[in-house]
């Protein structure tokens, strides 16, 4: 809700709904543990808190782990789409060189002294 409000623009909504969430999260973190200390008591309040902010900081660093994964198998297939990409251009250079190859043949007078044979360049 609070993001919708604020702004229209997907990535400020998104931005928006993590800050509130962030900010929103301690307070919900006491009222559960005050929840708790009133219905259980004071101890298991503490618990629930201690637990509830371990909990967080645990999902915060998965998600950084998980991002960090994430980047690196987008590096590791656009490396393959680049490895494919320059198998490609080989091919193709080798088929540019053999047609240049036969127009060379097909124009040279054939008296003319070659500089350089096949050989040279296989």
């Amino acid at each position: 809700t609070i993001g919708e409000r604020l702004s229209y623009e997907q990535d400020d909504v998104a931005t928006l709904k993590v800050l509130a969430t962030i900010l929103l999260l301690p307070l919900l973190y006491l009222t559960v543990a005050v929840l708790v200390g009133m219905y259980i008591g004071f101890w298991w309040a503490l618990l629930a808190l201690v637990a509830l902010s371990f909990s967080f900081v645990a999902s915060v660093h998965l998600l950084e782990a998980e991002a960090g994964l994430f980047l690196s198998m987008v590096s590791v297939l656009r490396l393959k789409r680049l490895g494919n990409d320059v198998d490609d251009l080989r091919a193709t250079r080798a088929d540019l060189v053999e047609k240049i190859r036969e127009l060379v043949n097909q124009a040279i007078d054939t008296d003319t002294q070659r500089m350089f044979t096949q050989d040279d360049f296989s």
